[in-house]
């Protein structure tokens, strides 16, 4: 799983004592394309939520979800184009994480809004 890798990093970064904070960046499954590697709407959910949980677990600090609004072509979205909430918006506006990992710049915690039309 690529948690793996998550952990390899971690282990080199504290070989090389840098104390530097690892962040997770554009993450995400499509749920469209011709890659053979797509997953269902529930599964893109399941999905999201496990890696945000397995994210605190190992205290990555930030992890950004690649995308947000759905654009066509491959969809990684979490929105579809017409601002139509899909499950993995609505898992992710319930998930509960620890208050002092998810925070915005100015440190205050803060949940997804509800999308027109969910």
């Amino acid at each position: 799983p690529a948690t793996i890798r998550v952990t390899a990093f971690q282990a080199l970064m504290a070989t090389n004592t840098d104390a530097v904070p690892l962040w997770v960046t554009e993450f995400g499954w499509t749920v469209t394309g011709s890659n053979g590697k797509t997953v269902s709407l529930v599964q893109q959910a399941q999905y999201i939520t496990q890696w945000m949980h397995d994210m605190e677990a190992l205290g990555i600090p930030v992890v950004i979800l690649y995308n947000l609004i759905s654009q066509g072509g491959i969809d990684y979205a979490i929105v579809d184009a017409s601002y139509n909430a899909r499950p993995a918006y609505l898992q992710l506006q319930s998930l509960t994480l620890s208050p002092n990992r998810y925070t915005s710049g100015d440190g205050v915690h803060r949940r997804l809004a509800p999308v027109v039309g969910a």
